[in-house]
């Protein structure tokens, strides 16, 4: 990082007003909290600044973007987001008449965040940024844009860029939420829980096959899954005790259960330090307008750190349910 892109994150901070560039809370309550990849030691690399971000917003009638440019901006992997997800990667580039890079969805948060450029891109006279983010959980579903603009060592600021992140449902609907042709699940097993508490769901399905993390899919002639997406657990959150701000299990059957009784347990694997996990098991089921809907009561539970038995029992019976 050199000095000009030091200056520039104080200088805009400078520029709007802000003490050390934050605000109340600092940006932690934002519905993204952006962190540098790209950094140099001692020096502050990312703040968050109260208000509308700097520039122009992005030009639609074709007219030149004004100066300094970003000239790309991309997600790592894929738009998808979960709510709740940290650490996901965007990366990108802006021209080299700019110091550093202001952040922000288009349509929510009171502020947005400011980064420095780094080094030179593969392309002359651009130079890269790159930087993770976390996603608030309270984000609606649905698409959303976000927002970069690159601003000089002066505060000026040039003309934005969107990308479109698609925003997933807490529950899992084959991104319905986004796009209203999809077809949703047929049902869904949730076992969400409030603490970073390694929790499993468990699912013993009527041939006695026990599906979790470890063992996610449901393979069986008898579910004639169609297109990318199969029935089967849709993550293990936790594991290993790594932190994924999701807390939330979920086995997913794109086309109707074969009948019978599943028996659906909360096991829990490790403590990860906490003393417990309070969690709560929702079914819910394809209606007829095509959305999902809750089926039956939500039950809740706990699970204490005593009880970790690092997989060597499917845990606590939960609910028998009959499909």
């Amino acid at each position: 990082m050199t000095l000009r892109m030091r200056y520039s994150v104080a200088a805009v901070a400078a520029a709007f007003g802000c003490s050390g560039g934050e605000k109340a809370n600092g940006g932690l309550s934002e519905p993204i909290v952006v962190h540098a990849t790209q950094t140099t030691s001692g020096v502050p690399s990312v703040q968050f600044i109260a208000g509308e971000l700097p520039g122009s917003p992005p030009a639609t009638d074709g007219t030149a973007s004004l100066t300094p440019s970003v000239m790309s901006f991309n997600a790592a992997n894929n738009p998808a987001v979960v709510p709740g997800v940290s650490g996901k990667s965007f990366t990108g580039s802006a021209t080299n008449d700019g110091s550093s890079v202001g952040v922000r969805f288009a349509d929510m948060g009171t502020g947005y965040w400011v980064l420095p450029l780094g080094i030179p891109s593969q392309y002359a006279g651009q130079l890269s940024f790159a930087f993770s983010a976390d996603f608030a959980p309270t984000i609606p579903p649905g698409n959303h844009l976000l927002r970069a603009v690159a601003i000089d060592s002066s505060g000026h600021a040039g003309t934005a860029v969107d990308i479109s992140l698609c925003v997933e449902s807490l529950i899992p609907d084959n991104l319905q939420s986004c796009n209203p042709s999809a077809v949703a699940p047929a049902t869904v097993i949730s076992l969400h829980w409030d603490t970073n508490f390694d929790v499993d769901l468990h699912v013993i399905l009527p041939d006695g096959r026990d599906v979790n993390p470890k063992t996610p899919l449901v393979v069986d002639p008898a579910v004639a899954d169609a297109g990318a997406h199969p029935s089967e657990i849709d993550r293990d959150s936790l594991g290993q005790c790594v932190a994924d701000g999701i807390r939330q299990e979920d086995l997913v059957f794109q086309t109707p259960p074969p009948p019978g009784i599943y028996s659906i347990y909360a096991s829990p694997f490790a403590s990860c330090g906490m003393p417990d996990a309070h969690f709560t098991l929702t079914i819910y089921m394809r209606g007829d307008d095509g959305k999902l809907h809750p089926a039956g009561s939500v039950i809740a539970g706990e699970l204490l750190a005593m009880q970790a038995n690092g997989g060597a029992s499917t845990g606590l019976s939960v609910l028998q349910q009959q499909f």
